[in-house]
């Protein structure tokens, strides 16, 4: 089993250095360095970690990943092209049993403020590549916080998990090449950015199977707030091919992957299945390894820092919610003459919603990166991207955490007991702080758990009979796509529309439910990319295979609200606060056509998939004026 190893190292630059920025300054200045909002440098990591491969490369051996750059190299020399190239590659990683180490490092922030941008600038003369001398008109201008010859710290972090008998070793390779690196940033070759030394300040050890006390969690539904030490990109799409667009909501499934690889990287089986990581109970984290499906994780949402909010999860805006002028009114149970509905709103009505529903809009910032060349370890020409980064200081990130007893899928189900045994291995592992989210990997803890309880409001009586609504807290598989179009590829018509909708609810609820069509405010998107061929070619050897037909999801979208009337009042309230505990179940279309599992299927309760608020109500303003 491997232990967490955690280093803090500082790292003293002489000035002057450049890290460009996506900041603009003052008119003149041609580069911002990067800075955070606090007006410390910053050194991004993923700089670092270049760095690092690089002097593993010259030394020949890398202590994190099996195969060097040299043997790249060298495997690629044997080779008549690049396919057989990929193949051989290909079949020694599928060959190779060895384990690998992953190595995370943070941004390397320093420890002092530095003056704002453009308050100390220092001017080059661009020189001519052909004739080697001065450019006519070329003088740039950088910013320049840190001066020449000025000394300043930075301190960051690489962790790692490894076996305790390889830590030394690991650790002294580490140390050896930070000691290799010259320098950092930009226009390295006149001397900027030079390293003045490293030094070690803590080493801190994290030991998974040391003796633990026996625990028994006293709930098996939890309300977590999420505590992120990095900048957060949870991407929500490409804009332009390069640019990794982040949401400010973090998705269930984002939670449960990153359990899932903490819990391989533990126990040194990155291509194992979680059952078989575990065999005897007394072994850490047993409960979870062999009943992960049980376990289900809902969508995180952004909230302050520091604020309690009654430990209430923030609300969706649904699509049902409208302007009439003078206030906001639920058009799935009411009527308007002229309602404005969101795409239409304004941002005064867009703030006084989300002050209502307790939604939050952390600031984000762009950085900009530029690929790699695997073999040569040099950027590639034209191929910037950038990512949407998230600020983590001001705020937590809240969501609900629960084990169900049956889960389609698993042959058994749990006792009370066994499920609160889960919910503990849970709490243990969220609280080590070795979950990495998201693209840049941002170090997470769950640092607030309660217990959790969701109390499903009654129908709503309307002209004699019992309404109820359900708003999507998240997207969630509904309609089969094949049963939306005609044999020609036209969509059905309404008519047709709404008998499929009504034999959906009808068939999920035993039709004790049945929808008020006029009432449905829903939309759906089709989700494809690499989710349409991850989880619909799942054979080892998928990469192999030539015809790879894009078939994408189709989901309705978080906000869609659907609206019923109540034919079996005792069996459709409890069927609703079912749901509402556990999420709209996967219709059986969907089990056949994708599974029931993660392996298979992506979009399941388990990944925070089918979310729902049953009768959903507005808040009203927390000084009780209405609007």
């Amino acid at each position: 089993m491997n232990v967490g190893c955690e280093l803090e190292f500082e790292l003293r630059v002489r000035g002057p250095l450049l890290i460009h920025s996506t900041e603009t300054g003052p008119t003149g200045l041609d580069a911002v360095a990067m800075r955070d909002r606090n007006g410390h440098l910053v050194i991004p990591g993923d700089s670092i970690i270049g760095k690092l491969r690089e002097a593993f490369d010259e030394a020949g051996s890398d202590p994190f990943s099996r195969l060097t750059r040299r043997n790249s190299i060298a495997f690629r020399r044997q080779t008549d092209s690049v396919s057989q190239f990929e193949s051989y590659k290909a079949a020694e990683l599928k060959a190779d049993t060895s384990e690998r180490y992953e190595l995370f490092i943070s941004d390397a922030i320093s420890t002092l403020a530095f003056p704002r941008i453009g308050m100390q600038t220092h001017s080059l003369i661009q020189i001519s590549n052909e004739t080697n001398t001065a450019e006519h008109g070329m003088l740039r201008v950088y910013d320049c916080p840190l001066r020449p010859g000025e000394i300043a710290s930075f301190r960051f972090v690489i962790r790692f998990l490894a076996k305790e008998s390889e830590i030394q070793t690991k650790v002294d390779a580490i140390q050896t090449a930070l000691n290799w690196i010259v320098s950092f940033g930009s226009e390295k070759s006149i001397g900027f950015g030079c390293q003045r030394g490293n030094f070690l300040n803590r080493r801190c050890m994290t030991r998974f199977d040391s003796q633990r006390e026996e625990s028994i969690s006293a709930s098996c539904e939890l309300l977590i707030d999420w505590s992120f030490l990095d900048p957060l990109c949870v991407p929500n799409g490409v804009v332009n091919g390069n640019i990794f667009e982040s949401n400010t909501w973090i998705h269930g499934e984002a939670f449960r992957g990153s359990i899932a690889q903490l819990l391989r990287s533990i126990y040194g089986k990155r291509n194992q299945l979680l059952s078989g990581l575990t065999q005897q109970e007394n072994q850490p984290f047993h409960h979870l390894c062999q009943y992960f499906d049980h376990l289900h994780i809902t969508d995180a949402w952004p909230v302050l820092k520091g604020i309690n909010h009654d430990f209430a999860l923030p609300s969706v805006v649904p699509n049902s919610l409208a302007w009439d002028g003078t206030e906001f009114l639920d058009m799935a149970l009411h009527d308007c003459e002229n309602p404005c509905f969101k795409p239409d709103w304004k941002s005064s009505q867009w703030r006084d919603i989300e002050s209502r529903l307790g939604l939050e809009q952390p600031t984000s910032r762009l950085r900009v990166r530029t690929a790699i060349d695997s073999l040569s370890r040099r950027a590639l020409d034209s191929n910037l991207f950038a990512y949407r980064m998230i600020d983590v200081e001001d705020h937590n990130w809240r969501n609900r955490v629960y084990v169900k007893p049956s889960v389609p899928g698993s042959p058994k189900t749990l006792s009370d007991r066994e499920c609160r045994r889960i919910a503990s291995d849970f709490c243990e592992l969220v609280n080590s702080g070795w979950m990495h989210i998201g693209k840049t990997k941002s170090r997470c803890r769950g640092v607030s758990m309660v217990p959790s309880q969701k109390s499903m409001r009654r129908p709503i009586p309307s002209d004699g009979k019992q309404l109820v609504s359900i708003t999507l807290r998240a997207s969630a598989l509904l309609l089969a796509p094949w049963d939306c179009v005609d044999a020609t590829g036209t969509r059905v018509s309404d008519l047709e529309f709404d008998e499929r909708f009504q034999k959906l609810w009808s068939n999920l609820s035993n039709g004790s439910l049945r929808e008020v069509s006029n009432r449905r405010f829903a939309r759906e998107t089709l989700v494809g990319g690499y989710l349409a061929h991850r989880y619909r070619y799942v054979s080892p050897d998928a990469h192999l295979q030539v015809e790879r037909p894009y078939n994408p999801t189709l989901l309705w979208e978080r906000g869609s609200v659907f609206v019923f009337d109540v034919v079996e009042k005792n069996f459709a309230m409890n069927l609703l606060a079912e749901w509402e505990r556990f999420g709209l179940p996967v219709p059986k279309w969907a089990v056949d056509a994708y599974g029931k599992t993660y392996e298979t299927n992506n979009f399941i309760p388990q990944n925070g998939y089918g979310e729902i608020d049953v009768n959903w109500e507005l808040p009203a303003h927390s000084n009780g004026v209405p609007l």
